[in-house]
């Protein structure tokens, strides 16, 4: 039986319907979810918890998202801020290739994130994704960290961005639960006795903290 892990208690969900009957709490969810049928792992859980985290956010921002693949979660993303009435330019880095995909996906990608004139596609290397022009300088009310879900990305990305975060922001992260452990081990010591919040969906998570004035 699937379940999921919220806040600390463990709730075991009977079918699929049971993330349904939570969708439907805000009807509008359940056309965002389905009618988008981009590839990628942004399955209903995380989905909900990038929802949870959008409407944590102030009015008015910037996001910052690192690694998209397709675009899936980059949409979900877009239409999250339009549901919630609020203005957010993203920017969303990825290679836009992967070793096990023979085909340079950038062009499917953008097509798929076309009509969202807030969404800016940038094909870089995470490790120079900092150096970037269109990156550079800039501060972020949100990170969205779903690299390589492992220690060396997720290190370079908390020190490299949290710096920049703002401090009404949230820098959350998209994992696998398996990989979270070791990965949770390397953030405590950056971010001290800030709480790590976590939304669990089957074998993912998001992850969050708050920044120093966020709600």
């Amino acid at each position: 039986m699937p379940f999921v892990y919220i806040s600390g208690i463990i709730m075991e969900l009977k079918s699929n319907s049971d993330w349904v009957n939570r969708i439907n709490e805000e009807p509008n969810l359940n056309n965002i979810f389905y009618k988008n049928t981009i590839n990628g792992h942004c399955d209903y859980g995380i989905f909900l918890a990038l929802n949870d985290i959008v409407k944590m956010l102030p009015s008015v921002g910037t996001m910052f998202e690192i690694g998209t693949m397709f675009g899936r979660s980059t949409v979900f993303l877009a239409e999250l801020f339009r549901l919630h009435n609020k203005s957010y330019t993203i920017y969303s880095i990825d290679l836009f290739s992967e070793p096990n995909i023979s085909k340079d996906f950038f062009d499917i990608a953008k097509s798929n994130c076309e009509k969202y004139k807030e969404i800016n596609l940038i094909r870089c290397d995470l490790f120079e994704a900092n150096t970037h022009i269109e990156l550079k300088d800039k501060k972020f009310t949100c990170v969205l960290e779903c690299s390589n879900h492992d220690l060396k990305a997720t290190t370079f990305c908390l020190n490299t961005w949290l710096p920049l975060l703002e401090d009404n922001g949230i820098y959350c992260g998209h994992d696998w639960i398996k990989f979270f452990p070791e990965i949770e081990q390397i953030i405590i010591p950056l971010v001290g006795n800030k709480v790590i919040n976590k939304k669990y969906s089957k074998q993912q998570l998001i992850w969050w903290l708050n920044g120093i004035n966020a709600q």
